[in-house]
């Protein structure tokens, strides 16, 4: 009896599944889209416009609610495009392309020089139960020129500055300069400390020799003395 109620909930399980009309939603291999620019290069506070082309490999048919572009510099889940809920474009079921209108964007100007990527976003339905989809593009880069917060070059060497090499080499000349003051500096103060000592030696010599000694003076013997 058991095996019979469990077998009797799966049946009604899968049939529940199959009669939703459940399908798989939009797989990467199912789509592709082209992003065309007018410039090669962006340019920061620059406003143009890119044109996507959408491409379905889908046995499904599509029902396209909202296109966008998803460029670093924008705050995350934000996109730049369009919301076709008014006006939902249909891709056919066995595949098809379309163009939708250009998208504008404007490049803010604080955006850094170098390489950017974005993306391609698209929401949808899918089949004839029309099973929502959300589907991104790969991400792929686009160079941006002339932005104000341009990474700071680690050295840069204008006309008016002295090259390396040429300033190591007046480092090396100071360097060797105050040695050589130095040396003669020291040299001067022995020289000066030698005379000195030269000089208190001659005088302390010359005070030190003894005085000539004064004859005795001897009695006369012819001179009385009082005893």
């Amino acid at each position: 009896m058991t095996s019979l109620r469990i077998s009797f909930i799966l049946t009604i399980v899968v049939f529940a599944f199959l009669c939703s009309g459940l399908v798989v939603a939009l797989n990467s291999e199912e789509a592709t889209v082209h992003a065309i620019f007018p410039v090669e290069f962006l340019q920061a506070g620059q406003t143009t416009t890119v044109t996507l082309f959408f491409t379905s490999t889908s046995a499904d048919e599509l029902q396209i609610t909202n296109v966008g572009l998803h460029f670093d510099w924008m705050p995350s889940d934000t996109f730049l495009g369009f919301n076709l809920n008014n006006s939902v474009v249909t891709i056919p079921s066995g595949g098809g392309t379309y163009e939708f209108p250009p998208v504008t964007i404007q490049v803010p100007l604080t955006v850094t020089n170098g390489t950017h990527t974005y993306f391609v976003g698209i929401d949808g339905t899918q089949g004839t139960s029309s099973t929502p989809f959300s589907w991104d593009s790969p991400t792929t880069t686009k160079e941006v020129v002339g932005g104000s917060a341009s990474p700071t070059p680690l050295s840069t060497n204008s006309g008016g500055e002295q090259p390396e090499g040429q300033s190591n080499l007046l480092l090396y000349g100071a360097i060797v300069a105050v040695v050589v003051i130095v040396v003669l500096l020291i040299v001067v103060f022995m020289m000066r400390k030698k005379r000195t000592s030269s000089k208190s030696a001659a005088i302390k010599e010359a005070g030190s020799q003894p005085k000539p000694s004064t004859p005795e003076k001897k009695p006369n013997p012819e001179q009385d003395f009082n005893i």
